[in-house]
């Protein structure tokens, strides 16, 4: 058999196991997170400015999001929380998205930080080819931002078009804008806007 035959069946063999053993891979869990949080943001007895810390044993939930687990297979979400030097806010919550063939990255409350692009990015691709698929996914994403912002409460969803939005309310204040936007039924950008300040936290 010529060498070139024989060196695309070996190809074609190792791309094979490479994707068998990536689907063996048990799916990420809280107690997987936890350990990737502590070597992350290892906690030390002291703490610098803009420094974030895990403190072993906090906790760390998985969020039930049935529409995005479909959408995303591989990817499962959680949320916690993270030791901060700031003496009025020395706890920071958090989410954190975490794959199957171990991709990781952690999201701050967008009280404190702007969006993060590697979180974003693990959302980026999402499947949802029908409108409801894109509503359901939608409202998670909101929800998910809403479970670490204030007790808020997301109102006025809808879809038009392309766009997924709500509104994220804290009481009677209308706190943000979010906008999921799709092309061809996948995710390509998350946009959170202070509809008070009219800025925008976004990450395309």
């Amino acid at each position: 058999m010529p060498q070139t035959v024989l060196r695309v069946l070996f190809l074609a063999l190792a791309a094979a196991l490479a994707v068998g053993c990536t689907s063996m891979r048990p799916m990420p869990k809280p107690a997987g997170a936890a350990k990737l949080l502590s070597v992350r943001y290892p906690y030390r007895s002291e703490i610098e400015e803009d420094e974030l810390q895990f403190i072993r044993g906090t906790r760390v939930d998985a969020l039930h999001l049935p529409a995005l687990a479909k959408a995303l297979p591989e990817v499962r979400f959680f949320r916690s929380n993270l030791r901060a030097e700031s003496v009025d806010y020395p706890d920071v919550d958090i989410l954190i998205a975490v794959s199957r063939d171990g991709r990781f990255a952690m999201c701050q409350t967008p009280l404190h930080a702007n969006l993060d692009e590697q979180f974003i990015e693990m959302l980026r691709g999402a499947s949802a080819g029908t409108q409801a698929d894109q509503a359901a996914v939608g409202a998670e994403i909101a929800r998910m931002f809403a479970s670490v912002s204030f007790p808020c409460e997301v109102r006025s969803s809808k879809v038009d078009g392309t766009e997924f939005s709500a509104e994220l309310w804290y009481g009677r204040t209308l706190w943000r804008r979010i906008l999921v936007s799709f092309v061809q039924g996948r995710i390509v950008s998350v946009t959170l806007t202070n509809p008070r300040a009219a800025t925008t936290q976004s990450a395309r």
